[in-house]
């Protein structure tokens, strides 16, 4: 059996920027989501917690 190292590379290559871009994006929504809370949980307290 002969590998192309080159066609290893590749797909190597990417499937490490199709996690990273995973990881990015998961970053961005958790971080998002948790602002979104903090900002929320803010307001909560200025109001007073009703």
């Amino acid at each position: 059996m002969f590998f192309d190292p080159m066609l290893l590379i590749t797909y190597l290559a990417a499937v490490l920027l199709t996690t990273l871009i995973v990881c990015l994006l998961a970053f961005v929504v958790l971080r998002t989501a948790i602002l979104g809370a903090m900002k929320a949980h803010t307001n909560w307290v200025d109001r007073g917690k009703p």
